[in-house]
């Protein structure tokens, strides 16, 4: 699902695409999407905006390594050819979830206008406990 809804908890962050030695900042949305809501199945962070949909095909996905940086995540894709080496999502809040240089695997699929990022139950762990620190917000 994309766009706000019920369990979809808005987070103040910058989303950039890095490719060879540039990095260029995209206008996108992301959310932690709590499991119960709006047919989430699992918790998960939403990244949303259309350019996303051309590195991972709606429908699909892939198990990717993600590590913490400075204020942020970063989303480390396989090169097939394309020059695109990673997502980085800066938010204050997603240090708690991966501090810098810790690193996990992560299910990272494609959905319309966007990917979604499936963490390991620790760091899902992690997004709900800030889901209902900062939002007042539980999964179901």
């Amino acid at each position: 699902m994309t766009g706000p809804a019920l369990g979809k908890l808005k987070i103040n962050a910058k989303v950039t695409i890095v490719s060879g030695w540039k990095e260029e900042e995209i206008s996108s949305e992301v959310y932690i999407h709590l499991k119960g809501y709006a047919f989430a199945k699992v918790t998960h962070l939403d990244i949303e905006h259309k350019a996303l949909e051309s590195f991972i095909k709606p429908k699909t996905g892939m198990f990717l390594p993600v590590k913490g940086i400075n204020k942020g995540i970063e989303i480390k894709l396989h090169n097939k050819g394309e020059t695109l080496n990673a997502i980085r999502v800066y938010s204050e809040i997603l240090t708690y979830v991966l501090q810098p240089n810790e690193k996990t695997g992560a299910w990272v699929g494609g959905k319309l206008n966007g990917i979604y990022v499936g963490f390991k139950k620790n760091e899902m762990k992690k997004l709900e406990e800030i889901a209902k620190i900062k939002f007042g917000v539980a999964p179901k």
